[in-house]
């Protein structure tokens, strides 16, 4: 039997969101923590969401939540461009790898688009591309990036609840329906962040089978 491999941005049981310090600066500047914190804000000052931590955040632990990612992994992997599986540098001489898996009715995907998919390494490329579900069962494409470059981030809206605590808005928490909101925003101040985007530049289309030259 395959081991099982658990990408290193795999949400882990125990990390769960937690927005108990998040609130409104009375001067209407947006979000904060009441005890914020460095890594609080990505290197364009915006906020990003915090998860409960029981083990070290680049050492995760526990039951994985395959159908999420942990924001600061995420973040850390696509700010690197390092692998989203093994967090090895993800960058070879022909570019950076990205995968996707197209359903029947999804668009060709490519040069343009945004992903909060990281990259992943050549060894990796072909470990995913048949076990994980969403590139197997679908048509998978595999891209290599010469310019995947930074656009903005994924995000979660949020709303006072009657208690005056910050509550995420009625239908916010499937992030990856909404489009990335890029740098620049105006309205970012009063956003929470959840995954970094990149858009896909100078893109090539090849089989899988190429990526075995880059191994």
């Amino acid at each position: 039997m395959s081991k099982v491999i658990v990408p290193y941005i795999t949400l882990r049981e125990g990390e769960e969101r937690d927005l108990s310090e998040l609130a409104y600066w009375s001067d209407g500047s947006g979000l904060g923590y009441t005890n914020e914190r460095p890594q609080d804000r990505d290197h364009r000052g915006v906020l990003w969401t915090r998860n409960r931590q029981p083990t070290p955040v680049d050492a995760p632990a526990g039951a994985p939540q395959w159908s999420e990612v942990h924001p600061a992994r995420q973040r850390a992997m696509m700010m690197t461009l390092r692998c989203q599986v093994c967090a090895a540098p993800a960058r070879t001489r022909a570019g950076s790898i990205f995968l996707t898996g197209l359903r029947p009715n999804d668009r060709p995907f490519g040069e343009g688009d945004f992903t909060t998919q990281p990259p992943v390494c050549p060894r990796h490329a072909f470990v995913s591309a048949k076990r994980c579900p969403h590139l197997y069962e679908h048509e998978l494409q595999v891209f290599l990036v010469q310019r995947p470059r930074l656009y903005g981030v994924r995000v979660t809206r949020l709303m006072p609840a009657p208690s005056g605590v910050l509550k995420p808005a009625p239908g916010d928490y499937d992030e990856a329906a909404d489009a990335p909101v890029p740098y620049g925003d105006p309205g970012l101040p009063w956003m929470l962040a959840t995954q970094l985007a990149r858009q896909l530049r100078e893109v090539t289309t090849v089989p899988l089978r190429e990526i075995r030259a880059l191994l």
